[in-house]
């Protein structure tokens, strides 16, 4: 797996652009995005240029920093000609509320639009293949339903929080990940239906799992974790810690 971090940004950042993930799958040639806020379509298509190359997006939850990008994205598509299906997976309601932000952005784009969505609505704790992708969600402690999930490439695996600290049962499906990818948005405060810095990397340390990139960090906090962490590296010897900007790739 490659994974390309297109954004790495909470809601309101100005700075840096709703965090995103595109992964591609070097054995299978499948390319992934992972989540699809505000600002992502245009980051999209920095890197992909052919309207058919991407194959399916999963959406974490239903806030608009994490799926409000899409009706742009298959704008575009559109335009460029896209001819094969593109699939959805995500969380129970997925469909309602893709065809909503459709019609609410574009209003007529949804009739002329040629190319087939075809959704995959999953439950917690469900294991779904998509293409030749493995999909389980668990949720996390976020202020609204928010799938954490473990995305499985043959014998790669990486875990993609979207939004929210992890609850007991993302431990069990992260245990065996190549890559933790966490949403971080403080230091050490705990504040309601999000992560933080120093909870992120014990989640890492308790499922054994020693790569992690921490995204989505509150905007006035950003640089404080980094401060931190680049004045307390002898601290984390034990693992592999990212805090990736927009451009930035990690391979496992």
């Amino acid at each position: 797996m490659e994974i390309t971090f297109l954004g790495v940004g909470e809601a309101c950042d100005e700075r840096y652009p709703n965090t995103s993930l595109l992964v591609y799958t070097k054995k299978t040639h499948r390319n992934l995005l992972l989540d699809c806020g505000f600002s992502v379509a245009h980051q999209f298509f920095k890197y992909i240029k052919d309207p058919d190359l991407l194959d399916i997006v999963w959406i974490s939850h239903f806030h608009g920093d994490h799926f409000l990008g899409l009706p742009l994205l298959l704008l575009r598509f559109w335009e460029q000609g896209r001819e094969k299906p593109l699939h959805f997976v995500g969380q129970k309601g997925l469909k309602e509320v893709v065809t909503s932000a459709m019609k609410l952005a574009f209003p007529t784009l949804a009739h002329r639009i040629s190319f087939e969505y075809v959704f995959h609505e999953i439950q917690e704790g469900e294991e779904i293949e998509v293409l030749d992708l493995s999909f389980i969600g668990e949720y996390t402690g976020h202020s609204q339903a928010n799938l954490g999930v473990r995305i499985k490439a043959q014998r790669n695996s990486l875990y993609y929080s979207g939004d929210g600290p992890p609850k007991e049962r993302c431990y069990e499906i992260a245990k065996e990940c190549n890559l933790i990818v966490q949403e971080s948005f403080l230091l050490d405060r705990d504040i309601y239906g999000h992560g933080n810095f120093v909870s992120s990397l014990d989640f890492a340390r308790r499922v054994g799992v020693s790569k992690i990139a921490l995204i989505h960090m509150q905007r006035d906090s950003r640089d404080e974790i980094v401060d931190y962490f680049d004045s307390n590296k002898s601290k984390f010897t034990d693992l592999d810690i990212y805090i990736p900007i927009p451009g930035d790739k990690i391979v496992v």
